[in-house]
C-alpha cells in the first residue's frame, strides 16, 4: 500500500512539474549590420584570419537575409567578395547558408569537391554571434595525383554595430 501511495504521488509530481511544458523564447532580432572576423582552418591548422561585414536586411520571425562580405587582405584574397545569406533563429539558435563568398570557388579552382553538405550553426544573442561550418572536401593531391580527404572548419564571430 505505502508503494502505490509513492508511485501515486511521483506521477502526480511529474505531471505538475511538466504540465506547463518548456517555453518557447523569441528570436533574437539580427537586423543592422554586424562587425565579422572569418577564421578558416585546415586539419585544425589556422590558415587565415579575414575581417568582414553582415549586414541583415530582413527578418520575419525566425527567417533572415542579407548581406554578407569578407574583406580582400593579404591572407584573404583568395576568399574575399559579398555573398547571400539566409537562416533562420529559434531563441539564441543560428543557422544559415552562405552564397557567393567563401570557398567554393577557390577549392573547385584548387581541384576540390565538396563532400559533406555546407552550412552555418551556432548561438546569437542581440549584440554577439559566433557560427561554425565544417565541411568535408576531396582534393587532388598534387604530389600523388590522387584525391585526398580535406576538412575545412570556417568560423564566423561577430559584433553588432553601433548605431
Amino acid at each position: 500500500m505505502h508503494r502505490i501511495r509513492i508511485l501515486t504521488l511521483a506521477i502526480a509530481l511529474g505531471a505538475c512539474s511538466s504540465a506547463s511544458g518548456p517555453v518557447a523564447s523569441d528570436p533574437v532580432v539580427l537586423l543592422g549590420t554586424w562587425i565579422l572576423v572569418h577564421s578558416f582552418s585546415v586539419f585544425g591548422e589556422p590558415i587565415a584570419t579575414c575581417p568582414g561585414e553582415m549586414t541583415v536586411h530582413a527578418q520575419s520571425g525566425g527567417s533572415f537575409s542579407g548581406d554578407m562580405s569578407i574583406l580582400a587582405g593579404n591572407e584573404c584574397a583568395g576568399v574575399a567578395g559579398i555573398g547571400t545569406v539566409m537562416g533562420t533563429v529559434g531563441g539564441s539558435s543560428i543557422a544559415f547558408s552562405l552564397e557567393g563568398v567563401g570557398l567554393d570557388d577557390l577549392l573547385a579552382f584548387a581541384g576540390c569537391q565538396p563532400v559533406s553538405a555546407s552550412g552555418f550553426a551556432g548561438s546569437a544573442s542581440e549584440s554577439a554571434l559566433v557560427a561554425v561550418n565544417t565541411q568535408t572536401f576531396t582534393c587532388l593531391d598534387p604530389d600523388t595525383g590522387t584525391q585526398i580527404p580535406v576538412q575545412i572548419r570556417w568560423q564566423i564571430e561577430g559584433e553588432k554595430a553601433a548605431g
